[in-house]
């Protein structure tokens, strides 16, 4: 009785041993296979003109910048007058290549006498126009690892049309001259996809 009582304490204490081993065999695989699975993602931060683009993506341009003019008031502009704005595009938190495209909602102008001159990268970027009102670039983890900084420039003419003049007094009567041009930035991940040059037909 005493032995079978033995052997009954020994193959208790066996089955506990056995449980526990079986517990901790089973969390270390766990823990192991979760830690090769996980991996950390890329940051994703792309700043237009001081604006997270990741959390917002549309935005409008309301200051202009008019060139100077001895016809003019300081302040005020007028037709026959250049302007320009820029979109200054920031990406030093970034860990993957881009492509950004811009789109400008010209339409929504309200004097429709201005056009735009130009729309260009002034620190050598590679802007492409990929249609009528989109232009495209892409950002390298080069540019990105050298902190490059695009600076987009849309450059303007106020047309002097002499049956627009109701529109030009309204707009250029008012002190600070802001125009409201809705604009929207698209970003992806670059695939190293080449951009296609919008063809005007």
């Amino acid at each position: 009785m005493k032995k079978i009582r033995v052997l009954f304490i020994a193959n208790v204490l066996f089955l506990i041993l056995f449980c526990f081993e079986l517990v901790n065999t089973y969390s270390v695989f766990e823990s192991n296979a979760s830690g090769e699975v996980t991996s950390k993602l890329a940051t994703w931060k792309v700043l237009i003109n001081g604006t997270d683009i990741v959390k917002s993506n549309t935005f409008t341009l309301d200051e202009i910048n008019f060139d100077t003019s001895n016809r003019v008031v300081s302040g005020k502009a007028a037709p026959g007058i250049a302007g320009s704005f820029d979109i200054v595009i920031v990406a030093d938190d970034t860990e993957v290549a881009f492509r950004y495209d811009i789109t400008f909602d010209f339409s929504a102008l309200d004097n429709k006498e201005f056009s735009v001159v130009s729309i260009e990268d002034v620190n050598g970027g590679n802007l492409i126009r990929t249609d009528k009102f989109v232009y495209s670039g892409v950002y390298s983890l080069d540019d990105i690892k050298n902190g490059y900084i695009g600076d987009i420039k849309v450059s303007l003419l106020w047309n002097n049309n002499e049956d627009n003049n109701n529109k030009d007094y309204e707009l250029g009567s008012k002190f600070n001259n802001k125009l409201n041009i809705p604009v929207s930035v698209h970003v992806i991940q670059y695939q190293g996809d080449g951009l296609e040059e919008y063809v005007e037909n």
